[in-house]
């Protein structure tokens, strides 16, 4: 008898509890839906998806498991911008308010959050320069109706679903589940969002596309530095606004290159001017054990190829700019000075017209003063950072020393190249 009063007891707790538990179903669906076509493809065209802030990597790497032949991850694949804006609209209040106080928590009403994404793509061409390639437009509904009291919210929810309805209820719904309901619903929504940019891309022009494709993968090169292989990739440097590259660089891998793969070197080939043409500028790789300079070929005016050679007496001239305003690029650079002072100064001395030595001493001038003003500059903000207590004031007041070391290692230099000027003017 006590067995049976027992066994009574637990059943009518749950069943209490089962009745006093929310109870929900949910359902996904969208106008546009994923093809499920894992072996499309559009010829041997290749694309990669790319932002400058990140926001789009998930969708990239999303795009690769969708369409492995169509998306990549190689620097080789066609540049892909996505911008997606979307406007978004939502019963939920009004399904909870008829829920919670016209039946008191007992009759379900659905409740939906509706998204209209319009999904754009621009292609980044072999000019560096961005070129809308198609927009396209859908619907995304998240729909769920739920019960505080009874077990009517675990009826399925009315209407059309993509996925198989979730059903959860609180007492018995671990928090695990909560959470693979919502993932499931947020890999869904980006299935489709990939979807879009794959017919976005359906009404790009081929043609196009294809030679852009074609400059792209010759950008990709096996360069022999110091008797060892390396691969290099010229690669347009995008501007902030994604409208056209500014500059073209040189990544320099240890093997075939993949994007989010940081490279062993990089340094700027070529610039655009501002007129908009392109210019080769002359750069030094600092990863050697030997000093080594890239420049780039161009090809009707566009930067086609990168080229690297050792360099036996590094030219005096390319280091007295200022090139890069950080502890390893200004001590770097200050190294890479000295042993151009050592090695050919001399030779620059005899070479030079007294005219050209002059430029060169004024060049050198303008160089200190920026310097002088660069190092009170670092000087005052690793001040500030103490006065503050916030940050760490040590890289400061190290490009403050390196600044100035630079200024004596020119002064030298600039001696003797005005006495040199001098000497050929009489």
């Amino acid at each position: 008898m006590m067995k049976f009063q027992t066994v009574m007891t637990w059943l009518a707790a749950g069943l209490m509890i089962f009745t006093l538990s929310a109870c929900s179903s949910t359902r996904y669906a969208s106008t546009l839906k994923p093809s499920g076509d894992s072996a499309f493809h559009m010829n041997d065209l290749r694309f990669s998806i790319i932002s400058l802030d990140g926001r789009d990597d998930i969708l990239a790497k999303r795009s690769r498991e969708l369409y492995p032949n169509l998306f990549t991850d190689e620097w080789t694949g066609l540049p892909v911008v996505v911008k997606t804006d979307s406007r978004h609209e939502s019963t939920r209040d009004r399904a909870a308010f008829l829920t919670g106080f016209c039946t008191l928590g007992i009759i379900p009403f659905p409740g939906t959050d509706k998204t209209t994404y319009d999904v754009q793509t621009s292609l980044i061409n072999s000019m560096g320069e961005s070129v809308p390639a198609g927009k396209v437009s859908y619907e995304f509904e998240n729909v769920m109706w739920m019960t505080i009291l009874g077990p009517l919210g675990l009826l399925p929810v009315a209407g059309t679903a993509d996925l198989p309805r979730d059903y959860q209820c609180l007492f018995f719904s671990s928090n695990d589940a909560f959470v693979e309901s919502a993932s499931k619903g947020g890999d869904y929504q980006m299935s489709c969002r990939v979807e879009a940019v794959v017919k976005s891309l359906q009404d790009a022009d081929r043609a196009r596309l294809a030679e852009d494709y074609r400059v792209r993968k010759s950008r990709l090169q096996e360069v022999m530095i110091g008797g060892k292989r390396y691969w290099s990739y010229l690669a347009p440097v995008l501007s902030q606004k994604l409208d056209k590259a500014e500059s073209f660089t040189a990544l320099i891998y240890a093997d075939n290159p993949r994007r989010g793969t940081n490279p062993l070197d990089r340094v700027t080939v070529a610039r655009r001017d501002e007129a908009g043409d392109w210019h080769p500028v002359k750069g030094y790789l600092r990863s050697m054990k030997t000093l080594t300079a890239a420049s780039v070929l161009m090809e009707n005016g566009v930067p086609s190829k990168v080229v690297v050679r050792a360099v036996e007496e590094p030219p005096l001239e390319d280091f007295i700019d200022i090139q890069e305003n950080s502890v390893a690029g200004m001590r770097w650079s200050n190294e890479m000075l000295l042993e151009a002072k050592n090695r050919s100064l001399g030779k620059l001395l005899k070479e030079k017209t007294g005219d050209e030595l002059l430029a060169l001493a004024t060049r050198i001038e303008k160089t200190i003063l920026d310097l002088s003003g660069l190092a009170e500059q670092a000087k005052d903000r690793a001040q500030t950072i103490v006065e503050k207590g916030q940050g760490n004031p040590a890289p400061d007041r190290e490009l403050s020393v390196l600044f100035r070391q630079r200024i004596e290692i020119l002064k030298p230099v600039l001696a003797a190249i005005k006495q040199g000027a001098a000497a050929k003017q009489q």
